[in-house]
C-alpha cells in the first residue's frame, strides 16, 4: 500500500503531538516523554513538519494541523509557521462568519482551528474570532442534536466529536456556549448507540466502514464527545466539591438560560 504525502503528514502530526494533547500545560518548552523511542519519534516528526509545512501552505487545514502539532511540541516552534497558521484561522472568519475551506470539512476545520487558537490564545485576544466559530458550530447543529454535511444526511459520529472539541476549546477562553446545544448532542449520542454499547459511523444507516456496526474509532469518538459534555456541564469528575463550586461561580461551567420545558432547537443553517 502506498501512503500519500497527505496521509504521511497527518500521521506525523499525530506522532509529534499525540503525547502532549492531553497535557494541562500547552505552553511548556520543548517537551519530553522520558521514553527515548517516543522522544526520537517526536523529534523526527517535528523536523519533518518544519521541513515540509510549506508544501501544504495552499491547504489551510493541513497547514494549521502541522502548526498545531509543532506548537504542542514546543511553544517556541518556528514562529513563521505558527504566525501563518494563525492568519489562516483568522482568515476563515474575516467576513464575520465562519467560512470553511471545504464545505464537507466544516466542523472538522472548526474543531482544528478552535483548538489551535484557544491553546495559543494570550489574554483572550482571539476570543471574538473563536466566538464566531462557536456560534457557527451551534447554529449548524441539526434538530436531532447531531452534526453532518450535507444536512440531508444522518448524523456523523466523527463530526459530532469535533463539534464538541470545538465548543470545549471556545469555552476555555470564555466564549458563550449554550448548554442546550450540549444536552441535545448528549441525547443524540445516547439514542444512537448500538446494542453492543458501541457506535457506527452514521447511526441508523449502513454507510461507512463497518456498515452500521460498531467500530473502535467511532466508539472512542462518541465516548470522547460524551466525556467532554460531562466536563463542560459538571466539571472534572474527581475534582473536590469546593473546586467545582468555585469554577461554577467563576462562570466556568455552562448554565441554562431557560427552563427545560421552554427549550427550543437552535436556529441554524440546517433548520428547514
Amino acid at each position: 500500500m502506498t501512503i500519500t504525502f497527505r496521509a504521511r503528514l497527518v500521521l506525523v502530526c499525530l506522532v509529534a503531538a499525540g503525547c502532549f494533547l492531553g497535557s494541562p500545560d500547552a505552553r511548556a518548552a520543548r517537551k519530553k516523554t522520558g521514553i527515548p523511542r517516543f522522544d526520537a519519534a517526536v523529534e523526527g516528526g517535528y523536523a519533518f513538519l518544519v521541513e515540509n509545512a510549506d508544501s501544504v501552505s495552499n491547504k489551510r487545514g493541513f497547514y494549521v494541523l502541522a502548526a498545531y502539532a509543532l506548537f504542542k511540541c514546543d511553544k517556541t516552534a518556528n514562529k513563521q509557521i505558527i504566525d501563518r497558521a494563525v492568519e489562516m484561522c483568522l482568515e476563515s472568519v474575516k467576513t464575520g462568519q465562519f467560512v470553511p475551506e471545504l464545505p464537507y470539512d466544516h466542523i472538522y476545520e472548526c474543531g482544528l482551528y478552535t483548538m489551535f487558537l484557544a491553546d495559543i490564545d494570550d489574554g483572550g485576544r482571539f476570543r471574538p474570532q473563536l466566538q464566531i466559530m462557536a456560534d457557527y458550530v451551534q447554529q449548524t447543529q441539526k434538530p436531532d442534536g447531531s452534526w453532518t454535511d450535507p444536512s440531508s444526511k444522518d448524523g456523523d459520529v466523527s463530526m459530532c466529536q469535533y463539534a464538541m472539541l470545538a465548543l470545549w476549546a471556545c469555552q476555555r477562553v470564555q466564549c458563550k456556549v449554550n448548554p442546550e446545544t450540549i444536552d441535545r448532542s448528549v441525547a443524540w449520542f445516547m439514542r444512537s448507540g448500538n446494542a453492543d454499547g458501541g457506535w457506527g459511523y452514521r447511526p441508523g444507516t449502513t454507510q461507512g466502514h463497518g456498515g452500521g456496526a460498531s467500530t473502535r474509532n467511532m466508539t472512542v469518538a462518541a465516548n470522547s464527545a460524551l466525556g467532554i459534555s460531562r466536563f463542560l456541564l459538571h466539571g472534572p469528575p474527581n475534582a473536590p466539591k469546593e473546586e467545582v463550586e468555585e469554577k461554577d461561580r467563576a462562570g466556568g461551567l455552562l448554565k441554562r438560560d431557560t427552563p427545560e420545558e421552554e427549550w427550543k432547537p437552535t436556529e441554524g443553517v440546517f433548520q428547514g
